[in-house]
């Protein structure tokens, strides 16, 4: 049983490192080895599991802890009560969800996301919080884009809206 259930995470492992549509298809080089992570990200290749809140009253159970990585699974998007009205709307038959990030000090922070999807942060008080940076992830590593947020202590919820996929691997990093 343990020899199935390692044998499961590590095909997880391996598929999520690949294209997973034809339009990551269409950004992503051809990989025929895994990418280099640089050390603060580390962690995304040990992945948790978690199921994304699909409103408000679930995010408790959504929590990601900065340095964790998980794979969240989605929820239809039409489904998903956001905690505020997401920026961009999410393509019809797209998935989404929600988890809540606790940050223990003020720094930047960056959102990591292996999954071609718009994200919006929410502070405690309902309001949005700017980002103040954008990148492309590594090639080869699975990590889609990286979205830093200058945030001070407190508890935020991370929204993830229009995903094609049903799961998405998410992770928060601190920046030095």
């Amino acid at each position: 049983m343990m020899m199935a259930r390692l044998a499961f995470v590590a095909a997880m492992a391996i598929a999520l490192a690949l294209p997973h549509s034809s339009r990551a298809a269409e950004d992503a080089p051809a990989c025929t080895a895994p990418g280099a992570l640089t050390p603060d990200l580390f962690g995304w290749s040990m992945l948790g599991f978690r199921t994304a809140a699909t409103a408000p009253a679930g995010l408790a159970a959504a929590h990601v802890s900065v340095g964790e990585a998980v794979l969240a699974r989605l929820a239809p998007g039409a489904s998903v009560t956001y905690a505020r009205t997401p920026e961009k709307p999410g393509e019809p038959g797209g998935f989404g969800g929600m988890v809540q990030i606790a940050v223990p000090r003020a720094a930047t922070y960056r959102v990591v996301l292996g999954t071609h999807a718009w994200l919006d942060l929410v502070s405690a008080r309902g309001g949005a919080v700017v980002s103040v940076a954008h990148a492309k992830g590594p090639a080869c590593t699975g990590i889609r884009k990286m979205v830093d947020f200058a945030l001070t202590p407190g508890t935020y919820t991370l929204q993830i809206v229009g995903s094609p996929r049903a799961d998405a691997q998410v992770m928060v990093i601190a920046l030095p």
